[in-house]
């Protein structure tokens, strides 16, 4: 039963190649012949970008580290059941 399903599966597959070759080549052609137009690679006119050197930079005021703001540290998250926030070693038996 199963060679039958597998040759009808092949057979099929052949089958139905040949009459999407035929119905392609049957078919009508797309219109005109002209080939894609080229990708557009410069900008319109009315989008420059800033010129950098028009406009120099500003320096930034830095910030001590003694008067940065102190980061939070992540709180130690272990199962229910665990003494003194230890996780639990795993078996290696």
């Amino acid at each position: 039963m199963g060679r039958g399903l597998i040759t009808g599966a092949i057979w099929g597959a052949v089958i139905s190649g040949a009459a999407l070759s035929v119905a392609s080549l049957l078919g009508t052609q797309p219109a005109g012949n002209r080939p894609p137009v080229a990708p557009q690679v410069e900008a319109p006119v009315g989008a420059e970008a800033a010129d950098p050197a028009a406009a120099p930079a500003q320096p930034v005021a830095e910030t001590p580290a003694e008067e940065a703001p102190a980061v939070p540290r992540a709180p130690a998250v272990t199962p229910p059941g665990v003494p003194d926030g230890r996780a639990p070693m795993a078996d290696t038996n």
